[in-house]
């Protein structure tokens, strides 16, 4: 059995089954207040227009149920990405432009604008990793653990970007059994 829901509409679509299955009596009015606001009401057809169905779509984006974040070598600061003009401008590539033409992108989709309080982060970075610097992970880890979360930079001395992610290397055996370790 699958429990993890869907993170696509048809998550929407299963609450909506799930209401309209279930007695009236049996689903707690608190509950239901916030499924009633995006149109899910028992007895009564759920078909958001096209804009409404965008909009539920969005709030997937933002799911809180993130519960273990695993990091090699990542840019975890896309306007620090930008800033720093890496991979020759990807950063402003992938979200269509810097972070005063599109604020709302660089909000929405770096790590380091998302507060995720439940989450184990386990960050894999070198020292001299020339492609995405050392300091993107040590000032995201610092930031993060002072804002609560729960997060653990593995720092790997000397060590390139390519190293980490390379399953060949001399270091893929600590990356391993870190990502092992987060996945108990």
């Amino acid at each position: 059995m699958n429990t993890i829901p869907p993170n696509d509409f048809s998550f929407y679509e299963s609450l909506n089954e799930v209401v309209q299955r279930e007695p009236a009596t049996a689903l707690d009015p608190e509950l239901m207040g916030p499924r009633a606001a995006i149109g899910i009401i028992k007895g009564k057809p759920f078909a958001p227009d096209a804009r409404g169905r965008e909009a539920l779509l969005e709030l997937l984006a933002f799911e809180k149920s993130v519960k273990r974040v695993f990091s090699l070598a990542g840019v975890l600061d896309l306007r620090r990405g930008w800033d720093l003009h890496l991979s020759n401008d990807a950063v402003a590539q992938f979200l269509g432009g810097s972070p005063s033409d599109v604020p709302d992108h660089y909000r929405e989709a770096s790590p380091a604008e998302q507060h995720i309080p439940a989450a184990t982060q386990k960050l894999i970075h070198g020292t001299a990793d020339d492609s995405v610097p050392y300091e993107i992970s040590q000032s995201y880890a610092e930031r993060k653990k002072k804002a609560g979360e729960n997060v653990e930079l593995i720092t790997m001395t000397k060590i390139g970007h390519f190293e980490i992610v390379d399953p060949q290397s001399a270091v893929w055996p600590r990356v391993e059994e870190v990502f092992r370790g987060l996945a108990r």
